[in-house]
This record gives C-alpha cells, structure tokens and sequence, in this order.
C-alpha cells in the first residue's frame, strides 16, 4: 500500500465554505486547521508502508481513521468514536531491558489526540463520544505479525526463537484477546471515555498515579509482563544448564 498524506483540501476546499455547518463549525474548521501531527522527517521522498515510521503509521492511521468517518459521524444521530492506545500511553516502556522510544511516543500521541478530540465534540458535536482504549499484556498475535513484517532481515535461528517467543508472549497473557474485546465493548456501551484493558494494566495504571517519580525506576512496572519474564528467564536459565 502507499502511505500518503493527503492534502488538507482533499477534505475541506478553502474555497467550499458552504460546507462550514453552523450546527458543527468546530468540527470542520479542525479538519482543515488543527487536526494534524507534524513530523520532522520528509515524507514526500518516500513511499509504501516500509517508508513510513512506526509513528507515522500509528499516529496518522488514528488521524486519518476518525477523518475518514468524520462526515457520517457527524451526520449520525448518535456516534462513538473508539481509538487505540496502549498502556504506553501513559507509561513509556515495557521494561529497563530495551528502549521503546517510537510506539511509546505514538501512543501517547493518539492518547493526548483522543483527549482533546473528546473536549472538541463536547462543544461541536455532542452526540458524538470518544474513547481511548489502553490495554496491557493480551493474547494477540502481535509478536508474530511484527516478525512477519521483517522476518527479511532475521537469521534462521532468530526465527525460530522468535516462533517461542510468539507462543509464550500468547500462552502466558492475562488476558485473551476474546476478553479484551468485552471489556472494550462494555467500556463504551457505559460511555467510559478510558477504557483500561486487564488486571495488569489498571494495576500499572495505578502504579504511575500513586508514584510518577518513581515510574522509570528499575522493578516499577513488573506487574506487565509478569509471567511471560518468569518463563523467559526459566528458558534463559534451562539453556545456561
């Protein structure tokens, strides 16, 4: 697929200001003015998915998704919008053993975008909600998919731990994506703007909350990932033997 960004006319004209609705004149003028992210790389060198960086694939996706849906949205009687982030949304790492700069950041991204879309239809178009959806540790095929993607550029013994990788990261969730999805479609059906998804995640939620100093601190966020660590380290350990 190209990942392209459109050009703003493309959804509003400068010149169509008859589609400016009086009921809704927030909503339309955020979509020619405020409701882009700049990047500082040159996108218009590069084409197709590879090209584009995680955060402009995750970023821009949300964006360009609630864009897309805007005018029916608006012309619904009753709408809701549901975009998601993480729990790298509000903590930005899965632990001190590896950096996670880029999927942090775009998650707080399409956190703090969520946030303020959520005050923007409140004024300009109340029967339309958001949601910001923040899940932990689930059994997804997430890992297998991502090593799909790039599995060019791996060695034949990094694709096999990486296929061990896959099943533990999908055995040893607490919660499977079939949960996930309940606890997602029951936040929205009781209008929860936040919609934390697992133990693990409300848990971590409640670790950053009671002690933001203390959030990047060697052990603060153990509660993620707990088992699959446990069973990574008794594999490491089994191996060493």
């Amino acid at each position: 697929c190209v990942f392209r960004r459109p050009r703003l006319t493309e959804y509003l004209p400068i010149d169509d200001r008859h589609l400016v609705r009086p009921q809704h004149p927030g909503v339309w003028v955020e979509r020619r003015y405020t409701l882009r992210l700049s990047l500082s790389k040159n996108r218009s060198q590069r084409s197709g998915c590879m090209a584009c960086s995680l955060e402009e694939r995750l970023i821009y996706g949300v964006r360009y998704g609630v864009l897309a849906f805007l005018d029916a949205l608006v012309a619904a009687d009753d709408a809701h919008i549901v975009n998601t982030s993480s729990v790298n949304g509000f903590w930005a790492s899965i632990g001190p053993d590896r950096p996670h700069t880029a999927y942090s950041a775009a998650k707080f991204a399409v956190k703090g975008f969520t946030e303020a879309l959520m005050e923007d239809l409140k004024v300009n178009a109340p029967h339309i909600k958001a949601s910001v959806v923040m899940p932990g540790h689930i059994g997804t095929s997430i890992v297998s998919n991502s090593v799909a993607f790039g599995s060019r550029y791996l060695t034949d013994a990094e694709r096999e731990a990486s296929k061990i990788a896959d099943q533990l990261f999908h055995d040893l969730a607490p919660t499977t994506a079939t949960q996930a999805a309940t606890i997602i479609l029951d936040g929205i059906r009781a209008d929860r703007w936040r919609i934390l998804v697992g133990d693990d995640a409300v848990q971590l939620d409640e670790a950053v909350r009671a002690n933001p100093e203390g959030a990047y601190e060697p052990g603060f966020g153990d509660m993620l990932f707990a088992d699959l660590r446990g069973a990574t380290a008794a594999l490491t350990d089994a191996d060493s033997g």
